[in-house]
């Protein structure tokens, strides 16, 4: 092989690995493989009209982030898949849901499926479920128990099925239970509310066009009456040909509830019903109209061939807004919460006009992120200036990312008091970090302004933002010392602070009681950072990542030897000697990726179990010895191996034929003979 496909090779490989280290809110492997297989038998079952509608977005790029696949939203830490939303595929008639396709996806809290199913089992083992909506489907049988289980449930839809029956026992345990839904079913015979009863946070309850002869509240169940009160005055639909009678039996057969609390909840729920006729399950048409408008203002500053911008925004008025791509709304109040547009590409000096966003007074999720090529430069408001930026008391994520936005946008960021998420990775922003703009954030949980040029000190004011899960400050260009304040962040999860100027000595010992750390990442393009190894202390943390490259270590940190879950250590372009730290791989059963390229290594040795690591670069040391002859019994599952730049001798083991996913081999520049 030549040197110069190495090269390009080794290029790629470790771009592509870096990429992954600097972006580990990415999603992982396993659940982008096992999403496009889910897609690929959803297509199988689909009718044909709809083919290439069928979550276009998700495709089997391996450079493709799942996390930013449409319909899917991750955790932003671990990038593990926590949200799956496929409701809008038409399948064919009767066409049965793999659920073994589901199980990957440990992790999920909302699922939102309308697909053909015939079981439950695998939604109960989903612990973490926050949302499930399962209408629209075929299930048969009794109300599922199990269901019971899932005691973080805050929104539960099985309306539009075949069930039947009664409210289980169970249901009792939904104590996180806002909205339930049973419309729609075959439910018939007594059915009581007492399951209900002590359900303290439950808003909605819906109830129609079921083959119910008599809903049954014993005279002895005052809690049960007590329920009913709590829903009437919110969002209690029950709709039925005898409703008034239906109404009478629940308030009377109680000796507590009386006349006149009976006359008040009749009112409201006849209010509620006869607003649920006229389509209150549609968006409220003052947001419609905004929406479109937003639409508009982006079309007429997009780039040319970009007329697939927001396509589903239609002018149609009898389309739902609540379903166009990008759009989420509260399934109660039917409010938009949530808003996406799409990663437009806007032409050159484009600016944002914030009053388009006033209408949205309960949106909670904002995302006007770029392609990365051009996107806004600022923003406006010629009525209210940035005061505009106070109608949006609900706003909790706010995505500015890929743009070109300058320093200019922190004066909005200073109203933005309810943020708990700030990206503004991929911009233009310079010079000092505007201190006033941030620190005043106090909700905040997540900060990336990764990949700007923002130069300076570190702003010490970040330590007191102590709710902060996230900070992402890397590939900037601070300098000074890396503060040790940083102690005070306690509920940091994800600190990368890569490729800035940091200088001076840093201990990473200030962190040993940041019990939640999971990714620490640090390095300098300066030199003259130097990460002081004080190796009598235990951390009280367990790390999945670590990457501490070019900070002039002089040994592998002790303090590893008491992390068990590293799924990938970079210790890259340090002054590293001895021997091979085989037993990081020992300690770690779930390690991954070790870089520990350009240092002063100069013994090899492997652990003596079989692991599971895929990527491995121990290039530009001192290896000086023959090659382990038993590599390929005990890194059998490894993908990438560069060994090159070292002065290992003899033959190469002939055990490498065992590494059948070998996709990268690089040995070039070393004493090795013999035949291949």
């Amino acid at each position: 092989m030549e040197r110069k496909v190495l090269l390009s090779q080794t290029l790629i490989c470790v771009i592509l690995l870096l990429g992954q280290l600097h972006g580990y809110k990415s999603c992982i492997q396993k659940e982008r493989k096992a999403l496009f297989e889910l897609k690929q038998y959803l297509i199988s079952i689909s009718v044909e009209w709809a083919l290439d509608s069928v979550l276009p977005t998700w495709t089997n790029d391996s450079k493709s982030d799942c996390c930013r696949w449409d319909g899917i939203k991750c955790n932003h830490t671990g990038g593990r898949v926590i949200g799956i939303f496929i409701s809008k595929t038409s399948f064919k008639e009767r066409s049965p849901l793999n659920l073994y396709l589901l199980h990957p996806f440990e992790d999920v809290r909302i699922l939102n499926f309308s697909g053909r199913s015939n079981q439950f089992s695998v939604f109960c083992e989903m612990k973490n479920l926050r949302e499930l909506d399962l209408s629209g489907n075929n299930f048969v049988g009794q109300l599922p128990p199990c269901l019971g289980s899932l005691n973080k449930l805050r929104f539960l839809d099985l309306s539009s099925n075949l069930l039947s029956g009664n409210l289980p026992s169970s249901f009792s345990s939904l104590q996180s239970l806002e909205y339930l839904s049973l419309a729609d079913n075959n439910c018939t015979g007594l059915f009581s509310f007492s399951p209900l009863a002590n359900l303290t946070k439950l808003k909605v309850f819906k109830l129609s066009r079921t083959s119910v002869l008599r809903l049954f509240l014993s005279s002895s169940m005052d809690p049960s009456c007590r329920c009913f009160h709590r829903l009437s005055k919110k969002s209690f639909f029950l709709k039925s040909r005898q409703l008034s009678a239906f109404l009478i039996q629940v308030c009377c057969l109680n000796t507590l509830c009386s006349w006149n609390v009976f006359v008040g909840q009749y009112l409201i729920c006849v209010m509620l019903l006869l607003g649920l006729l006229h389509g209150c399950k549609s968006c409220i048409e003052k947001e419609r109209k905004a929406l479109l408008e937003l639409k508009k203002y982006i079309l007429l500053r997009a780039e040319e061939g970009s007329d697939f911008i927001l396509n589903t925004w239609t002018n149609d008025t009898k389309s739902n807004c609540c379903l166009w791509e990008g759009i989420e709304c509260n399934q109660i109040s039917l409010r938009i919460i949530k808003i996406s547009t799409g990663k437009s590409s806007v032409v050159e000096d484009s600016v944002l006009d914030l009053s388009l966003l006033n209408p949205f007074e309960e949106v909670r999720s904002l995302d006007l992120s770029g392609d990365g090529a051009i996107g806004f430069s600022g923003l406006f408001d010629d009525l209210e200036g940035y005061k505009s930026r106070s109608r949006l008391q609900n706003l909790e994520f706010l995505d500015f990312s890929a743009n070109t936005f300058n320093n200019s946008i922190f004066p909005f960021l200073n109203a933005a008091t309810s943020v708990k998420t700030l990206i503004l990775q991929f911009n233009v922003m310079y010079g000092p970090l505007p201190l006033k703009g941030l620190c005043n954030l106090k909700n905040l949980q997540e900060l990336d302004i990764s990949h700007n040029e923002l130069a300076g000190q570190f702003p010490l004011c970040i330590a007191s933002l102590t709710g902060l899960r996230v900070l992402d400050l890397s590939s900037n260009q601070l300098s000074g010392e890396v503060p040790p304040a940083l102690s005070n962040l306690e509920s940091l999860e994800y600190l990368s602070l890569v490729d800035n100027n940091f200088e001076g000595f840093f201990s990473l010992a200030s962190l040993a009681n940041n019990t939640k750390l999971k990714v620490v990442t640090l390095s300098s393009k300066s030199n003259s950072l130097q990460v002081d190894m004080v190796t009598s202390w235990k951390p009280k943390f367990q790390l999945s990542v670590i990457s501490l490259r070019s900070c002039n270590l002089k040994e592998v940190p002790g303090f590893l030897l008491y992390q068990k879950e590293l799924r990938q250590v970079d210790l890259s372009n340090n002054i590293i000697s001895g021997m091979f730290p085989s037993w990081l791989l020992e300690n770690n059963t779930k390690l991954e990726v070790l870089l520990l390229k350009n240092n002063s290594f100069s013994s090899f040795g492997l652990p003596k179990a079989a692991h599971k690591m895929l990527f491995l670069d121990v290039s530009v040391n001192e290896f000086n010895q023959l090659f382990p002859e038993n590599i390929g019994w005990i890194l059998p599952n490894l993908r990438h191996m560069n060994l090159s730049e070292n002065n290992f001798q003899g033959n190469l083991p002939s055990s490498l034929g065992n590494m059948e996913s070998m996709h990268f081999l690089d040995v070039s520049h070393n004493s090795f003979n013999g035949k291949l």
